[in-house]
């Protein structure tokens, strides 16, 4: 419906956030989903996170919402959107919450994985690419 994140929606998921019902935070997930990791869905997501046990399952889809990154262009597009995304949840680091900081620990972690992965694919992805480039280039010479 909104292809950014309103103020006002943000302000209001916040708040429903903290006190809402366990069906609440099921639907605020659902928003979030929409809207691809933009930052300025990251608050809410910081209130279901201090709120939420570790243990939550909802947690997973928190990630899931963060971690969206939409169509990426380029070879290294994944890599460029996971290190841009990580510098953003790296400010959570210094929250004074202390589930906002483990969530922002593990995810940080996972977020450089996908990295490591990501940068390893794209690499093989590229001498793939220049194997099939020189190889026919070699045969026709031949």
């Amino acid at each position: 419906m909104f292809p950014a994140f309103p103020e006002n929606l943000a302000r209001d998921l916040t708040s429903l956030a903290a006190t809402g019902t366990d069906d609440d935070v099921g639907f605020i997930l659902q928003v979030l989903r929409a809207y691809q990791g933009q930052q300025t869905t990251h608050e809410v997501v910081k209130e279901l996170v201090a709120r939420l046990p570790e243990d939550d399952p909802h947690l997973q889809i928190a990630e899931i919402c963060l971690q969206s990154t939409g169509v990426m262009g380029g070879e290294f597009g994944f890599v460029e959107a996971y290190r841009a995304r990580k510098a953003q949840i790296e400010t959570w680091l210094t929250d004074t919450r202390p589930r906002v900081r483990s969530f922002a620990e593990r995810f940080v972690r996972r977020l450089e994985q996908n990295i490591a992965a990501e940068q390893r694919r794209a690499e093989q992805d590229k001498e793939m690419r220049r194997r099939n480039y020189e190889e026919p280039e070699r045969i026709n010479r031949a």
